[in-house]
C-alpha cells in the first residue's frame, strides 16, 4: 500500500492485496483465496528453550529467552520464505545487551546456505533508529553470541513477511474451498466432501449451451448484475433488452434465463451471449448462431429468446418443440421465448408454455463481465441429475442412463418406474408392478383391485367399478371380474362388499338400490362426515357407509349424476 503524500510504497502484508492503484490501504483476501508470502522458521544452538521453530507463518517473535541470557551464547533463527521475493522485515521491541561484547547479527542473501550479507548488527541499548532490518530475498538469518562475562536482560523480536505488491490473491485449489478472509496459505482450503464441488478461482468463459437446472447459488458466483427481473405475466418491451444491452460494458455478456419463483433454487432454462451477439432478427422459422452454443432471435414486436437448435416457429413466440431437429434431444426443455413489444407476457420456459398471464414464474436478465471468477468460499451443490462420488472434486458428473438425483447428491438411484439389479444397472419394473419413488429398491406388486400391463409403471391401473379383482400382481384388466348380484364394486376394490338390508342390485354393479318402500338417505354417521341428501335417481346410501361423502360426490360425478346437497337424515 501506499502512504498518502508518501513517495515509497510497500508491500502488502501475507493474506493481503492491493486492490487497486493509489490505495493507502492493502485489503484482505477474500474468502476462497489467500495470500501465501508465508515464511518457516527454524533455529537452534545454546538458546534451545526460546528456539520455536514453526511453518507457514505470516508473522512470528523470537528471543533468547527469560530472563538474563548466559555466557558464551550461540543461538540462531533461519527465516525462508516459501513463495519467491517475499520481504521480511524485523523490528526488536526490546532490546539490552552487553555493549560491545554480545552481539546481535542479521543477514541476508539469495539462498538459505548463503547468507552472508550483514544487513544489521546490534549490541547494547535499544537504538531506535537502527533496530530494524528487512531482506528482500525471502532468506534472513539472524544470531546472537555473547562472551563469557557480564549478561543483561537480552531482547526480543518480531518478523512479518510481505508478498509481492499486487492486486491479486491466490485461489484455492480446485475440489477445495475457504471461508477464511485474509488467509496467508492453502492450509485453510478444505476439500469438497461426496455431492460438491468447486472450481479454480481463475478467469473463464461463461457456461456454452443452454443451461437447464442451474444453480443460483453457482450463478451468484459469476459477478452478473441483474438487469430485468418481471413476472412472466409482464410485457416486455424492446426497451428493455436495449437497458440490459447499455449496462453491459464493452466485451461483456448477456445472461437470460426463468426461474419458476423468485425463490426458486435454480434456473429452470438460461443462456449466455457476447452483448455483440445480441442482434435484431427478422426470421420466424430460423434462430441465428451459434453464440456460445446457442441459437437466438430478437425480433421486434414478435419475440425473443434462444433454443438449442436453428428451427424454432414465432408465432408470434416460438412454439415449436422441433423433436426430430433438436441435435442436443433437447426438444422443449432447451426453449426459452417471451413475447416483444405486446401486450401478452412472456410464452415458454423450457417445457412450461403458456405462461403468458403467469404471475409467479420469472423473466431474468443479467449483465456479466467479460470474464469472471469463480468464487471458493463454499462448495457448490451437485444439481439434480449430476452427482460426486469423491471428495475434492472439481466438476459433477451426469447421472447414466435410467438415473437420476437429487440436489447435492454423492451417487445416481433410479428413476421412477424401475429397479436396480444385481449388477448394479437400473430395469424397469415387469409387468404387473410398479414403483412411484426415484431409488434403488424393488418394485411394488399390484395390490387387489388392480393391475398393470405395461413395463416401467409408475401407477397401477383400477378395475372398472362393478368388478373386483382378489390378485395381487395383475397384468391386464382380465384378472378383474363381475361383481356378484346383491353385492357392489367400487373403482379399484380388491373384493366384492355385501349390499347392506333393504337394498340389492344384480352383478357387475358399483352400488345397490333400495327394495320396494325403502328410500335412500344417508344417516349422520359416528366418523362425524355429515349427512348427504341424494337425488332420487341415484341410490347408493350403502356406499356411504363405508366411504367419505367426498368420495361418494367424486364416483356420482363420473357418472353423471349431480352431487346432492348435505343435509340431516335419518336411515330408512
Amino acid at each position: 500500500s501506499a502512504s498518502i503524500n508518501s513517495t515509497v510504497c510497500s508491500k502488502c502484508e501475507a493474506g493481503k492485496h492491493g486492490p487497486a492503484m493509489g490505495v493507502s490501504s492493502c485489503a484482505l483476501c477474500p474468502a476462497g483465496t489467500f495470500s501465501p508470502y508465508s515464511v518457516d522458521v527454524t533455529c537452534g544452538g545454546s538458546c534451545n528453550e526460546s528456539c520455536i521453530s514453526s511453518s507457514g507463518s505470516a508473522s512470528g517473535t523470537f528471543s533468547d529467552g527469560a530472563g538474563n541470557y548466559e555466557n558464551s551464547e550461540d543461538c540462531w533463527w533461519l527465516l525462508t520464505s516459501v513463495s519467491p521475493n517475499t520481504e521480511i522485515i524485523i523490528s526488536f521491541a526490546l532490546f539490552e545487551t552487553e555493549s560491545n561484547y554480545d552481539y546481535v547479527s542479521v543477514y541476508t542473501g539469495n539462498a538459505s546456505d548463503s547468507l552472508t550479507q550483514q544487513i544489521l548488527r546490534l549490541s547494547g541499548s535499544l537504538n531506535s533508529s537502527a533496530n530494524v532490518a528487512k531482506s528482500s530475498t525471502g532468506f534472513l538469518k539472524i544470531t546472537f553470541t555473547s562472551d563469557g562475562s557480564v549478561t543483561r536482560s537480552g531482547f526480543t523480536g518480531k518478523w512479518r513477511a510481505y508478498g509481492i505488491p499486487s492486486s491479486k490473491c491466490t485461489p484455492c485449489p480446485s475440489g477445495t474451498y475457504s471461508t477464511v478472509a485474509g488467509a496467508v496459505s492453502s492450509d485453510t482450503c478444505t476439500a469438497c466432501i461426496a455431492g460438491k464441488y468447486s472450481l479454480a478461482q481463475t478467469n473463464a468463459k461463461y457456461p456454452l449451451g443452454v443451461q437447464q437446472s442451474y444453480s443460483t447459488e453457482l450463478f451468484s458466483g459469476l459477478s452478473c448484475t441483474v438487469c430485468y427481473n418481471q413476472p412472466y405475466s409482464h410485457s416486455t418491451q424492446e426497451s428493455d433488452i436495449e437497458n440490459c444491452r447499455l449496462a453491459v460494458d464493452t466485451g461483456g455478456w448477456i445472461a437470460m434465463g426463468a426461474k419458476s419463483s423468485s425463490d426458486a433454487s435454480a434456473f429452470a432454462v438460461l443462456a449466455f451471449l457476447p452483448t455483440s451477439d445480441l442482434v435484431t432478427s427478422s426470421s420466424t422459422s430460423q434462430a441465428y448462431g451459434p453464440s456460445n452454443g446457442v441459437y437466438w432471435y430478437y425480433f421486434p414486436r414478435q419475440s425473443v429468446g434462444f433454443a438449442s437448435s436453428s428451427s424454432i416457429s414465432l408465432s408470434s413466440a416460438d412454439v415449436s418443440d422441433s423433436f426430430s431437429s433438436d441435435s442436443d434431444s433437447g426438444t422443449c426443455s432447451s426453449r426459452l421465448s417471451w413475447h416483444l413489444d405486446q401486450s401478452a407476457g412472456g410464452w415458454r420456459a423450457g417445457c412450461a408454455t403458456s405462461l403468458n398471464s403467469d404471475p409467479t414464474w420469472r423473466k431474468m436478465m443479467f449483465s456479466c463481465p467479460g470474464s469472471h471468477k469463480h468464487q471458493q468460499s463454499t462448495c457448490l451443490d451437485c444439481v439434480p441429475g449430476k452427482y460426486s462420488s469423491l471428495s475434492s472434486a472439481t466438476a459433477c458428473l451426469y447421472c447414466p442412463v435410467l438415473t437420476t438425483s437429487e440436489n447435492g447428491s454423492s451417487s445416481c438411484e433410479c428413476i421412477i418406474g424401475h429397479m436396480a439389479n444385481t449388477n448394479g444397472s437400473c430395469t424397469p419394473c415387469e409387468k404387473g408392478k410398479f414403483k412411484n419413488m426415484i431409488g434403488n429398491g424393488s418394485c411394488i406388486a399390484c395390490g387387489t383391485g388392480k393391475y398393470v400391463g405395461t413395463t416401467g409403471s409408475t401407477v397401477c391401473s383400477d378395475c372398472m367399478a362393478g368388478t373386483f379383482s382378489l390378485v395381487n400382481g395383475s397384468i391386464s384388466n382380465e384378472a378383474c371380474v363381475p361383481c356378484p348380484a346383491d353385492h357392489f364394486c367400487l373403482l379399484g376394490q380388491g373384493d366384492a362388499r355385501k349390499c347392506p338390508p333393504h337394498s340389492t342390485t344384480p352383478s357387475g354393479r358399483w352400488f345397490c338400490s333400495c327394495i320396494a318402500e325403502h328410500r335412500a338417505v344417508v344417516p349422520d354417521y359416528a366418523y362425524g362426515k355429515p349427512s348427504l341428501h341424494v337425488p332420487v335417481n341415484f341410490t347408493a346410501f350403502s356406499y356411504i357407509a363405508l366411504h367419505s361423502t367426498q368420495t361418494l360426490l367424486r364416483y356420482m360425478q363420473s357418472f353423471g349424476v349431480a352431487g346432492g346437497s348435505f343435509n340431516n337424515g335419518e336411515e330408512s
